[in-house]
Protein backbone atom coordinates (compact mmCIF):
# COMPACT_ATOMS: atom_id res chain seq x y z
CA UNK A 1 0.00 0.00 0.00
CA UNK A 2 1.36 3.43 -1.22
CA UNK A 3 2.20 5.70 2.05
CA UNK A 4 -0.04 8.63 2.57
CA UNK A 5 0.78 12.10 0.68
CA UNK A 6 -0.45 15.36 2.17
CA UNK A 7 -1.13 17.60 -0.64
CA UNK A 8 -2.57 21.11 -1.47
CA UNK A 9 -6.00 18.85 -2.39
CA UNK A 10 -6.05 17.31 1.48
CA UNK A 11 -4.94 20.44 2.69
CA UNK A 12 -8.16 22.50 1.41
CA UNK A 13 -10.37 19.39 2.28
CA UNK A 14 -8.91 19.51 5.39
CA UNK A 15 -9.44 23.31 5.68
CA UNK A 16 -13.21 23.50 4.24
CA UNK A 17 -14.16 20.26 6.77
CA UNK A 18 -13.29 22.49 9.73
CA UNK A 19 -14.76 25.15 8.23
CA UNK A 20 -18.76 23.01 8.17
CA UNK A 21 -17.98 21.73 11.39
CA UNK A 22 -17.51 25.43 13.11
CA UNK A 23 -20.50 26.20 10.99
CA UNK A 24 -22.54 23.33 12.38
CA UNK A 25 -21.69 23.85 16.05
CA UNK A 26 -22.60 27.43 15.74
CA UNK A 27 -25.86 26.22 14.76
CA UNK A 28 -26.77 24.11 18.02
CA UNK A 29 -25.00 26.40 20.41
CA UNK A 30 -25.55 30.14 21.23
CA UNK A 31 -22.48 30.09 23.14
CA UNK A 32 -19.64 32.16 21.22
CA UNK A 33 -17.03 30.70 23.53
CA UNK A 34 -18.71 27.44 23.93
CA UNK A 35 -18.28 27.02 20.41
CA UNK A 36 -15.36 27.70 20.02
CA UNK A 37 -13.93 25.30 22.45
CA UNK A 38 -15.67 22.77 20.90
CA UNK A 39 -14.29 23.43 17.32
CA UNK A 40 -10.86 23.65 18.61
CA UNK A 41 -11.55 20.05 20.64
CA UNK A 42 -12.95 18.24 17.86
CA UNK A 43 -10.03 19.98 15.46
CA UNK A 44 -7.57 18.74 17.82
CA UNK A 45 -9.60 15.02 18.55
CA UNK A 46 -9.46 14.09 14.47
CA UNK A 47 -6.75 16.43 12.66
CA UNK A 48 -3.93 15.88 15.24
CA UNK A 49 -3.52 12.19 15.36
CA UNK A 50 -3.78 11.99 11.39
CA UNK A 51 -0.72 14.24 11.50
CA UNK A 52 0.76 12.09 14.00
CA UNK A 53 0.40 8.69 12.48
CA UNK A 54 -0.15 9.51 8.58
CA UNK A 55 1.98 12.48 7.74
CA UNK A 56 5.01 10.88 6.31
CA UNK A 57 8.60 11.85 7.00
CA UNK A 58 9.84 13.15 3.63
CA UNK A 59 7.05 15.28 2.30
CA UNK A 60 7.39 16.00 -1.50
CA UNK A 61 5.67 18.92 -1.78
CA UNK A 62 5.32 22.07 0.90
CA UNK A 63 1.77 22.08 1.26
CA UNK A 64 -0.62 25.18 2.74
CA UNK A 65 -3.95 25.50 4.21
CA UNK A 66 -4.98 27.96 2.01
CA UNK A 67 -4.21 25.37 -1.10
CA UNK A 68 -2.43 27.90 -3.22
CA UNK A 69 1.37 28.39 -1.45
CA UNK A 70 2.93 25.19 -3.53
CA UNK A 71 6.80 25.05 -4.64
CA UNK A 72 7.33 22.02 -6.24
CA UNK A 73 10.29 19.20 -5.85
CA UNK A 74 12.03 20.65 -2.71
CA UNK A 75 11.85 17.98 -0.10
CA UNK A 76 12.10 18.64 3.38
CA UNK A 77 12.01 16.49 6.68
CA UNK A 78 9.06 16.73 8.82
CA UNK A 79 10.53 15.56 11.82
CA UNK A 80 12.55 19.29 12.10
CA UNK A 81 8.91 20.44 13.35
CA UNK A 82 8.13 19.99 16.57
CA UNK A 83 4.22 19.75 16.80
CA UNK A 84 3.49 20.47 20.17
CA UNK A 85 0.12 21.38 22.13
CA UNK A 86 0.70 25.02 22.30
CA UNK A 87 4.22 25.28 21.19
CA UNK A 88 4.93 24.83 18.06
CA UNK A 89 8.49 25.57 17.06
CA UNK A 90 11.45 23.90 14.29
CA UNK A 91 14.06 21.81 16.03
CA UNK A 92 16.77 22.94 13.69
CA UNK A 93 17.56 25.95 10.76
CA UNK A 94 14.72 26.85 8.83
CA UNK A 95 14.76 26.74 5.44
CA UNK A 96 11.51 29.17 3.89
CA UNK A 97 9.53 25.86 2.69
CA UNK A 98 9.73 24.28 6.09
CA UNK A 99 7.29 27.35 6.99
CA UNK A 100 4.86 25.31 4.93
CA UNK A 101 4.90 22.61 7.06
CA UNK A 102 4.42 24.72 9.82
CA UNK A 103 1.55 26.23 8.97
CA UNK A 104 0.20 23.21 8.96
CA UNK A 105 1.02 21.75 12.03
CA UNK A 106 0.06 25.22 13.92
CA UNK A 107 -3.37 24.71 11.62
CA UNK A 108 -3.51 20.87 13.06
CA UNK A 109 -2.70 21.47 16.66
CA UNK A 110 -6.16 23.71 17.44
CA UNK A 111 -6.32 26.52 19.52
CA UNK A 112 -3.64 29.30 19.31
CA UNK A 113 -0.11 28.75 19.91
CA UNK A 114 3.31 29.76 20.81
CA UNK A 115 5.12 29.93 17.21
CA UNK A 116 9.11 29.73 17.42
CA UNK A 117 10.96 29.83 14.53
CA UNK A 118 14.85 28.95 14.82
CA UNK A 119 17.83 30.40 12.43
CA UNK A 120 14.89 31.59 9.36
CA UNK A 121 16.68 31.65 6.08
CA UNK A 122 15.19 32.84 2.33
CA UNK A 123 15.70 30.22 -0.19
CA UNK A 124 16.31 30.57 -3.95
CA UNK A 125 17.21 33.70 -5.66
CA UNK A 126 13.54 34.41 -7.02
CA UNK A 127 12.78 37.48 -5.30
CA UNK A 128 9.12 36.95 -5.53
CA UNK A 129 9.02 33.28 -4.41
CA UNK A 130 12.16 32.89 -1.72
CA UNK A 131 9.64 34.44 1.30
CA UNK A 132 6.45 32.65 0.16
CA UNK A 133 6.85 30.31 3.43
CA UNK A 134 7.42 32.82 5.95
CA UNK A 135 3.82 34.41 4.15
CA UNK A 136 2.16 31.34 4.64
CA UNK A 137 3.48 30.69 8.06
CA UNK A 138 2.56 34.39 9.38
CA UNK A 139 -0.98 34.79 7.47
CA UNK A 140 -2.39 31.40 8.03
CA UNK A 141 -1.24 30.86 11.89
CA UNK A 142 -3.22 31.80 14.86
CA UNK A 143 -0.69 32.67 17.21
CA UNK A 144 -0.53 34.06 20.67
CA UNK A 145 3.08 34.94 20.48
CA UNK A 146 5.60 34.40 17.89
CA UNK A 147 9.07 34.15 18.35
CA UNK A 148 12.08 34.47 15.52
CA UNK A 149 15.75 33.21 16.88
CA UNK A 150 19.29 33.37 15.29
CA UNK A 151 18.19 35.26 12.00
CA UNK A 152 22.12 36.35 10.63
CA UNK A 153 20.68 38.08 7.46
CA UNK A 154 19.66 41.94 7.53
CA UNK A 155 17.89 41.10 4.03
CA UNK A 156 15.66 38.39 5.66
CA UNK A 157 15.06 39.77 9.01
CA UNK A 158 13.69 43.23 6.71
CA UNK A 159 11.27 40.72 5.51
CA UNK A 160 10.25 39.11 8.61
CA UNK A 161 9.60 42.68 10.06
CA UNK A 162 7.84 43.50 7.20
CA UNK A 163 5.22 40.75 7.28
CA UNK A 164 4.73 41.19 11.30
CA UNK A 165 4.15 45.31 10.69
CA UNK A 166 1.59 43.61 8.00
CA UNK A 167 0.03 41.70 10.41
CA UNK A 168 0.13 44.40 13.48
CA UNK A 169 -1.93 46.55 10.66
CA UNK A 170 -4.53 43.69 9.75
CA UNK A 171 -4.43 42.56 13.83
CA UNK A 172 -7.67 43.42 15.49
CA UNK A 173 -8.23 44.31 19.11
CA UNK A 174 -9.70 40.93 20.20
CA UNK A 175 -6.83 39.28 18.20
CA UNK A 176 -4.64 36.48 19.66
CA UNK A 177 -1.47 37.65 19.28
CA UNK A 178 -0.11 39.09 22.43
CA UNK A 179 3.82 38.90 22.08
CA UNK A 180 6.76 39.41 19.95
CA UNK A 181 10.07 37.72 20.81
CA UNK A 182 12.87 39.17 18.58
CA UNK A 183 16.00 37.33 19.68
CA UNK A 184 19.53 37.50 17.87
CA UNK A 185 18.08 38.82 14.35
CA UNK A 186 20.26 41.09 12.53
CA UNK A 187 18.41 44.08 12.39
CA UNK A 188 19.60 47.09 10.57
CA UNK A 189 18.34 50.70 11.55
CA UNK A 190 16.04 50.98 9.05
CA UNK A 191 14.02 47.90 10.03
CA UNK A 192 14.75 48.88 13.55
CA UNK A 193 12.69 52.01 12.88
CA UNK A 194 9.89 50.29 10.82
CA UNK A 195 9.12 47.93 13.50
CA UNK A 196 9.16 50.37 16.73
CA UNK A 197 6.60 53.16 14.38
CA UNK A 198 4.37 50.06 13.18
CA UNK A 199 4.59 48.90 16.83
CA UNK A 200 3.49 52.48 17.99
CA UNK A 201 1.17 53.01 15.48
CA UNK A 202 -0.96 49.28 16.38
CA UNK A 203 -0.65 49.32 20.42
CA UNK A 204 -2.00 45.82 20.45
CA UNK A 205 1.01 43.98 21.90
CA UNK A 206 1.52 42.78 26.09
CA UNK A 207 4.94 41.49 25.35
CA UNK A 208 7.90 43.15 23.53
CA UNK A 209 11.74 41.39 23.65
CA UNK A 210 14.23 42.58 21.46
CA UNK A 211 17.41 40.58 22.45
CA UNK A 212 20.74 40.14 21.76
CA UNK A 213 19.81 42.88 18.58
CA UNK A 214 21.69 46.20 17.93
CA UNK A 215 18.80 48.64 18.14
CA UNK A 216 20.42 51.73 17.31
CA UNK A 217 19.10 55.30 19.11
CA UNK A 218 16.93 54.59 22.48
CA UNK A 219 14.77 57.42 21.42
CA UNK A 220 12.64 55.34 19.23
CA UNK A 221 12.02 52.75 22.21
CA UNK A 222 11.83 55.43 24.35
CA UNK A 223 8.95 57.09 22.19
CA UNK A 224 7.11 53.81 22.01
CA UNK A 225 7.00 52.94 25.96
CA UNK A 226 5.72 56.49 25.87
CA UNK A 227 2.64 55.85 23.58
CA UNK A 228 1.63 52.70 24.74
CA UNK A 229 -0.64 51.31 27.04
CA UNK A 230 -1.02 47.72 26.55
CA UNK A 231 2.56 46.91 26.99
CA UNK A 232 3.15 45.40 30.34
CA UNK A 233 6.66 43.27 29.83
CA UNK A 234 9.29 45.13 27.81
CA UNK A 235 12.54 43.06 27.19
CA UNK A 236 15.96 44.53 25.88
CA UNK A 237 18.17 41.87 27.11
CA UNK A 238 21.81 41.63 25.31
CA UNK A 239 21.00 44.80 23.19
CA UNK A 240 23.36 47.60 22.55
CA UNK A 241 22.54 50.93 21.78
CA UNK A 242 24.46 53.49 19.76
CA UNK A 243 23.10 56.34 22.72
CA UNK A 244 22.18 56.38 26.20
CA UNK A 245 19.14 54.82 28.06
CA UNK A 246 17.91 57.42 30.34
CA UNK A 247 15.23 57.94 27.82
CA UNK A 248 14.18 54.35 28.03
CA UNK A 249 14.24 55.10 32.11
CA UNK A 250 12.07 58.29 32.00
CA UNK A 251 9.37 56.29 29.16
CA UNK A 252 9.37 53.39 31.35
CA UNK A 253 8.81 55.56 34.91
CA UNK A 254 5.75 57.15 33.17
CA UNK A 255 4.20 53.78 31.52
CA UNK A 256 2.47 52.49 34.16
CA UNK A 257 1.17 50.23 31.93
CA UNK A 258 4.40 48.01 31.79
CA UNK A 259 5.35 46.05 35.14
CA UNK A 260 8.54 43.96 34.13
CA UNK A 261 11.60 45.68 32.72
CA UNK A 262 14.67 43.70 31.48
CA UNK A 263 18.03 45.27 30.71
CA UNK A 264 20.09 42.31 32.02
CA UNK A 265 23.33 40.88 29.75
CA UNK A 266 23.61 44.79 28.44
CA UNK A 267 27.32 45.13 30.17
CA UNK A 268 26.20 47.89 32.70
CA UNK A 269 28.42 49.06 35.05
CA UNK A 270 27.83 50.55 38.16
CA UNK A 271 28.35 54.22 36.52
CA UNK A 272 27.59 55.72 34.40
CA UNK A 273 25.05 53.20 33.29
CA UNK A 274 23.15 51.63 36.31
CA UNK A 275 23.37 55.39 38.19
CA UNK A 276 22.11 57.65 35.25
CA UNK A 277 19.26 54.61 34.22
CA UNK A 278 18.09 54.70 38.36
CA UNK A 279 18.06 58.80 37.88
CA UNK A 280 15.91 58.83 34.98
CA UNK A 281 13.28 56.79 36.73
CA UNK A 282 12.87 59.72 39.40
CA UNK A 283 9.01 60.50 38.75
CA UNK A 284 8.34 56.79 38.40
CA UNK A 285 4.68 56.59 38.45
CA UNK A 286 2.79 53.68 40.62
CA UNK A 287 1.55 50.48 39.62
CA UNK A 288 0.94 47.18 41.67
CA UNK A 289 4.04 45.14 40.62
CA UNK A 290 7.11 46.21 39.23
CA UNK A 291 10.05 43.92 38.21
CA UNK A 292 13.33 45.31 37.29
CA UNK A 293 16.30 42.78 36.20
CA UNK A 294 19.68 43.69 35.98
CA UNK A 295 21.24 40.10 36.01
CA UNK A 296 24.96 39.22 33.82
CA UNK A 297 25.67 42.73 33.88
CA UNK A 298 29.38 44.01 35.09
CA UNK A 299 27.64 45.24 37.93
CA UNK A 300 29.86 45.08 41.51
CA UNK A 301 29.10 45.42 45.29
CA UNK A 302 28.60 49.41 44.56
CA UNK A 303 25.47 48.84 43.04
CA UNK A 304 23.76 48.41 46.04
CA UNK A 305 24.37 52.48 47.38
CA UNK A 306 23.36 53.16 43.49
CA UNK A 307 20.02 51.47 43.62
CA UNK A 308 19.04 52.46 47.77
CA UNK A 309 19.82 56.23 46.30
CA UNK A 310 16.60 55.95 43.96
CA UNK A 311 13.75 58.08 44.66
CA UNK A 312 11.32 56.91 46.94
CA UNK A 313 8.81 56.43 44.31
CA UNK A 314 10.62 53.95 43.10
CA UNK A 315 11.83 52.53 46.29
CA UNK A 316 8.50 51.97 47.34
CA UNK A 317 7.75 50.59 43.72
CA UNK A 318 10.29 47.59 42.79
CA UNK A 319 8.11 44.13 44.10
CA UNK A 320 10.91 41.76 41.81
CA UNK A 321 14.64 42.93 42.12
CA UNK A 322 16.72 40.52 39.53
CA UNK A 323 20.56 40.83 40.35
CA UNK A 324 22.05 37.23 38.92
CA UNK A 325 25.43 36.75 37.73
CA UNK A 326 27.46 38.91 39.40
CA UNK A 327 30.41 39.32 41.87
CA UNK A 328 29.82 41.13 45.07
CA UNK A 329 32.42 41.44 46.74
CA UNK A 330 32.56 44.03 48.59
CA UNK A 331 31.86 43.82 52.58
CA UNK A 332 31.19 47.27 53.13
CA UNK A 333 28.95 47.87 50.92
CA UNK A 334 25.50 48.19 52.28
CA UNK A 335 23.32 45.13 51.01
CA UNK A 336 21.39 45.44 54.31
CA UNK A 337 20.33 48.61 53.76
CA UNK A 338 19.20 47.94 50.07
CA UNK A 339 16.60 45.47 51.29
CA UNK A 340 15.25 47.30 53.68
CA UNK A 341 14.78 50.90 51.88
CA UNK A 342 12.39 48.48 49.25
CA UNK A 343 9.66 48.18 51.42
CA UNK A 344 7.49 45.75 49.03
CA UNK A 345 10.16 44.08 47.71
CA UNK A 346 9.31 40.31 48.10
CA UNK A 347 11.33 38.21 45.33
CA UNK A 348 15.22 38.43 44.65
CA UNK A 349 16.78 36.80 42.61
CA UNK A 350 20.93 36.07 43.23
CA UNK A 351 21.25 33.05 41.49
CA UNK A 352 24.97 32.65 39.91
CA UNK A 353 26.37 35.25 41.96
CA UNK A 354 29.83 35.34 44.08
CA UNK A 355 30.01 36.74 47.29
CA UNK A 356 32.33 37.32 49.79
CA UNK A 357 31.83 35.69 53.06
CA UNK A 358 30.82 38.99 54.65
CA UNK A 359 27.91 39.80 52.17
CA UNK A 360 27.11 36.09 52.50
CA UNK A 361 25.96 36.71 55.77
CA UNK A 362 24.30 39.86 54.94
CA UNK A 363 22.15 37.96 52.54
CA UNK A 364 21.29 35.55 55.05
CA UNK A 365 20.57 37.65 57.79
CA UNK A 366 18.65 40.13 54.93
CA UNK A 367 16.56 36.94 53.99
CA UNK A 368 15.86 35.70 57.36
CA UNK A 369 14.26 38.62 58.25
CA UNK A 370 10.68 37.98 59.94
CA UNK A 371 9.45 41.62 58.69
CA UNK A 372 9.79 40.16 55.30
CA UNK A 373 7.44 37.80 53.29
CA UNK A 374 9.01 36.47 50.35
CA UNK A 375 7.32 35.19 47.38
CA UNK A 376 10.56 34.18 45.35
CA UNK A 377 13.99 33.48 46.81
CA UNK A 378 17.06 32.45 44.20
CA UNK A 379 20.30 31.45 45.22
CA UNK A 380 21.14 28.94 42.80
CA UNK A 381 24.80 28.20 41.81
CA UNK A 382 25.95 30.75 44.74
CA UNK A 383 28.98 29.84 47.46
CA UNK A 384 26.47 30.34 50.46
CA UNK A 385 27.69 28.30 53.47
CA UNK A 386 25.66 24.80 53.24
CA UNK A 387 25.28 24.98 56.76
CA UNK A 388 23.52 28.65 56.64
CA UNK A 389 20.55 27.43 54.39
CA UNK A 390 18.55 26.83 57.24
CA UNK A 391 18.29 30.35 57.62
CA UNK A 392 16.66 30.85 54.48
CA UNK A 393 14.27 27.99 54.63
CA UNK A 394 13.07 29.40 58.37
CA UNK A 395 12.10 32.51 55.94
CA UNK A 396 8.43 33.64 55.83
CA UNK A 397 7.11 32.82 52.39
CA UNK A 398 4.37 33.75 50.95
CA UNK A 399 1.76 30.32 51.21
CA UNK A 400 1.13 28.74 48.28
CA UNK A 401 2.70 30.78 45.85
CA UNK A 402 6.10 30.94 46.82
CA UNK A 403 9.35 29.82 44.46
CA UNK A 404 12.22 28.56 46.68
CA UNK A 405 15.90 27.96 43.78
CA UNK A 406 18.61 26.56 45.60
CA UNK A 407 19.87 24.07 42.23
CA UNK A 408 23.32 23.84 42.07
CA UNK A 409 24.76 24.65 46.08
CA UNK A 410 26.36 21.31 47.48
CA UNK A 411 24.19 20.72 50.82
CA UNK A 412 26.64 17.61 51.20
CA UNK A 413 23.77 15.23 51.88
CA UNK A 414 22.78 17.27 55.05
CA UNK A 415 18.77 18.65 54.12
CA UNK A 416 18.01 17.66 57.25
CA UNK A 417 20.06 20.69 58.94
CA UNK A 418 18.80 22.79 56.43
CA UNK A 419 15.02 22.33 57.29
CA UNK A 420 12.87 22.47 54.50
CA UNK A 421 10.26 21.21 56.10
CA UNK A 422 9.60 24.59 57.70
CA UNK A 423 8.85 26.02 54.52
CA UNK A 424 7.50 22.94 52.77
CA UNK A 425 4.28 23.61 53.29
CA UNK A 426 4.20 27.07 51.70
CA UNK A 427 6.61 26.28 47.98
CA UNK A 428 4.65 26.05 44.88
CA UNK A 429 8.11 25.53 43.49
CA UNK A 430 11.34 24.04 44.97
CA UNK A 431 14.24 23.34 43.04
CA UNK A 432 17.10 21.30 44.43
CA UNK A 433 19.26 19.83 41.63
CA UNK A 434 22.55 19.38 41.11
CA UNK A 435 22.54 19.68 45.07
CA UNK A 436 24.69 16.90 45.76
CA UNK A 437 21.56 15.09 47.18
CA UNK A 438 21.80 11.08 48.88
CA UNK A 439 19.88 8.66 48.99
CA UNK A 440 18.58 9.63 52.17
CA UNK A 441 18.11 13.12 51.57
CA UNK A 442 15.27 12.11 49.50
CA UNK A 443 13.76 10.21 52.44
CA UNK A 444 14.14 12.87 54.40
CA UNK A 445 12.30 15.57 51.62
CA UNK A 446 9.65 13.01 51.57
CA UNK A 447 9.12 13.28 55.13
CA UNK A 448 9.36 17.14 55.35
CA UNK A 449 6.83 17.05 51.88
CA UNK A 450 4.38 14.34 53.70
CA UNK A 451 4.24 16.73 56.92
CA UNK A 452 2.83 19.35 55.03
CA UNK A 453 0.30 17.47 52.76
CA UNK A 454 -1.92 18.64 51.02
CA UNK A 455 0.82 20.60 49.76
CA UNK A 456 0.48 23.40 47.31
CA UNK A 457 3.54 22.41 44.89
CA UNK A 458 3.56 22.74 41.88
CA UNK A 459 7.22 22.53 40.30
CA UNK A 460 9.73 19.64 41.98
CA UNK A 461 13.44 19.70 40.90
CA UNK A 462 16.14 16.84 41.93
CA UNK A 463 17.47 16.46 38.65
CA UNK A 464 21.12 15.43 38.51
CA UNK A 465 21.75 14.46 42.30
CA UNK A 466 23.64 11.74 44.17
CA UNK A 467 20.74 9.71 44.32
CA UNK A 468 21.15 6.09 44.18
CA UNK A 469 19.09 2.45 43.88
CA UNK A 470 19.96 1.80 47.31
CA UNK A 471 20.29 -1.86 46.83
CA UNK A 472 20.98 -2.99 50.15
CA UNK A 473 18.12 -0.97 51.69
CA UNK A 474 15.66 -1.53 48.99
CA UNK A 475 13.86 0.96 47.19
CA UNK A 476 12.22 2.79 50.92
CA UNK A 477 13.52 6.87 49.64
CA UNK A 478 11.64 6.85 46.65
CA UNK A 479 8.78 4.84 47.28
CA UNK A 480 8.83 7.50 50.70
CA UNK A 481 8.88 10.32 48.02
CA UNK A 482 5.96 8.26 45.68
CA UNK A 483 3.94 8.15 48.65
CA UNK A 484 4.48 12.15 49.53
CA UNK A 485 3.50 13.30 46.26
CA UNK A 486 0.51 10.72 45.64
CA UNK A 487 -2.88 12.77 44.40
CA UNK A 488 -4.16 13.35 47.74
CA UNK A 489 -0.97 14.46 49.00
CA UNK A 490 -0.15 16.90 46.11
CA UNK A 491 -3.06 17.90 44.31
CA UNK A 492 -1.55 20.92 42.35
CA UNK A 493 1.38 19.10 41.13
CA UNK A 494 2.50 20.12 37.72
CA UNK A 495 5.78 18.75 37.08
CA UNK A 496 9.06 16.63 38.27
CA UNK A 497 12.42 16.60 37.32
CA UNK A 498 14.20 13.59 38.26
CA UNK A 499 16.72 13.42 35.22
CA UNK A 500 20.20 12.29 35.72
CA UNK A 501 19.75 10.25 38.53
CA UNK A 502 19.80 6.29 39.28
CA UNK A 503 16.29 5.52 39.77
CA UNK A 504 14.32 2.35 41.06
CA UNK A 505 12.19 1.24 38.87
CA UNK A 506 9.07 -0.35 40.64
CA UNK A 507 9.21 2.60 42.50
CA UNK A 508 8.87 4.84 39.42
CA UNK A 509 6.08 2.76 38.10
CA UNK A 510 4.62 3.16 41.41
CA UNK A 511 4.62 6.78 41.32
CA UNK A 512 3.26 6.72 37.46
CA UNK A 513 0.43 4.99 38.96
CA UNK A 514 -0.23 6.95 42.12
CA UNK A 515 0.63 10.84 40.70
CA UNK A 516 -2.44 13.37 40.13
CA UNK A 517 -3.53 12.95 36.93
CA UNK A 518 -3.22 17.02 36.24
CA UNK A 519 0.56 16.72 35.64
CA UNK A 520 1.84 17.81 32.12
CA UNK A 521 5.50 17.23 32.77
CA UNK A 522 7.93 13.93 34.02
CA UNK A 523 11.30 13.91 33.08
CA UNK A 524 13.60 10.68 33.11
CA UNK A 525 16.33 12.23 30.64
CA UNK A 526 19.40 10.58 31.42
CA UNK A 527 18.76 8.34 34.16
CA UNK A 528 19.13 4.37 34.40
CA UNK A 529 15.56 4.18 33.62
CA UNK A 530 16.32 6.02 30.24
CA UNK A 531 19.51 4.03 30.03
CA UNK A 532 17.89 0.28 30.12
CA UNK A 533 15.41 -1.17 27.56
CA UNK A 534 13.56 -3.03 30.60
CA UNK A 535 13.03 -0.42 32.07
CA UNK A 536 11.62 2.14 30.13
CA UNK A 537 9.25 -0.80 28.38
CA UNK A 538 8.44 -1.07 32.11
CA UNK A 539 7.71 2.76 33.27
CA UNK A 540 5.74 2.82 29.63
CA UNK A 541 3.53 0.12 30.01
CA UNK A 542 2.69 1.40 33.07
CA UNK A 543 1.70 4.87 31.35
CA UNK A 544 -0.69 2.87 28.77
CA UNK A 545 -2.12 0.56 31.45
CA UNK A 546 -2.85 4.53 33.33
CA UNK A 547 -4.49 5.88 30.36
CA UNK A 548 -7.05 2.96 29.79
CA UNK A 549 -8.06 3.57 34.19
CA UNK A 550 -10.62 6.00 35.09
CA UNK A 551 -8.10 8.53 36.24
CA UNK A 552 -5.96 9.04 32.78
CA UNK A 553 -3.26 11.87 32.13
CA UNK A 554 -4.76 14.85 30.81
CA UNK A 555 -2.14 16.06 28.84
CA UNK A 556 1.48 14.57 29.78
CA UNK A 557 4.86 15.15 28.50
CA UNK A 558 7.19 12.12 29.71
CA UNK A 559 11.04 13.50 28.74
CA UNK A 560 12.77 10.27 28.35
CA UNK A 561 16.18 10.92 26.31
CA UNK A 562 19.19 8.35 26.77
CA UNK A 563 22.77 8.97 27.13
CA UNK A 564 23.68 5.16 25.90
CA UNK A 565 23.09 4.98 22.37
CA UNK A 566 21.17 1.81 21.76
CA UNK A 567 18.23 0.64 19.95
CA UNK A 568 15.10 1.13 21.52
CA UNK A 569 14.37 -2.96 21.42
CA UNK A 570 11.09 -4.14 22.71
CA UNK A 571 8.96 -0.57 21.91
CA UNK A 572 6.99 -1.58 18.77
CA UNK A 573 3.56 -1.94 21.12
CA UNK A 574 4.07 1.49 23.07
CA UNK A 575 5.66 3.01 19.95
CA UNK A 576 1.98 2.11 17.62
CA UNK A 577 -0.03 3.03 20.80
CA UNK A 578 1.75 6.35 21.62
CA UNK A 579 1.10 7.49 17.51
CA UNK A 580 -2.58 7.25 18.75
CA UNK A 581 -2.06 9.55 21.75
CA UNK A 582 -3.32 13.01 22.14
CA UNK A 583 -2.78 13.10 25.61
CA UNK A 584 0.79 11.74 25.95
CA UNK A 585 3.99 12.55 24.24
CA UNK A 586 6.97 11.07 24.90
CA UNK A 587 10.53 12.59 23.85
CA UNK A 588 13.56 10.93 23.82
CA UNK A 589 15.69 12.80 21.70
CA UNK A 590 17.76 16.30 22.64
CA UNK A 591 18.46 19.04 19.36
CA UNK A 592 20.12 21.76 19.05
CA UNK A 593 20.24 23.99 21.80
CA UNK A 594 18.85 21.32 24.58
CA UNK A 595 15.50 21.53 22.75
CA UNK A 596 13.70 17.74 23.28
CA UNK A 597 12.52 16.13 19.56
CA UNK A 598 9.67 13.67 19.73
CA UNK A 599 10.30 10.20 19.28
CA UNK A 600 6.70 9.17 19.05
Amino acid sequence: MQPLQLTNDAAYKFELWKKLLGESLGVSSSNEVETKASVHAAIHRVALPIVQSHLPRRVREPCCLAGSCTTPNIPFAHRCVHLGRSRIETVESCRDELCFCLAHSTACAGPEVDLVVHGYYSSGNDMRSRYRGLRCLLHHTAARSIRFESVDNQHDTQEIVGELGYLLQKSLPQSCWRELHLTRCSMTPNSFRSLLTCLRRHDTLTHVSLEGCHVGSSTLIGEYVRSTSTLTHLSLRGTTMASDWASVGRAVAQAPSIVHVDVSACNWQDTPHLAEFVTSLSSFLQRPRFALDLSANLLTSKCFSVLAGAGAQLLSGVTDLYLGGHRFTEDEEPLSQLLSVYGNLDSLNLGRCTFSTGVAQRVLRALGDKKKVWRLVDVSYTNIPSGSFKRICQAAFSAGTSLLCCSGVDLHGQITKVGFASCASALSRLELSRCSLTDDCVSQLASALEKGAPLPLQHLSLGHNAVDKGRTKGDGSFLFLCKALRSHNAPSLESLDLSGNKLPVLAIAAFMEQVVSTVRVIDFSNTSIADSSADRVRVLTTLMRRQRSPSPFLLLDVFMASSVDDVWAGMKEVTEWLATQTSVRLETEVGSGGTKNTRC
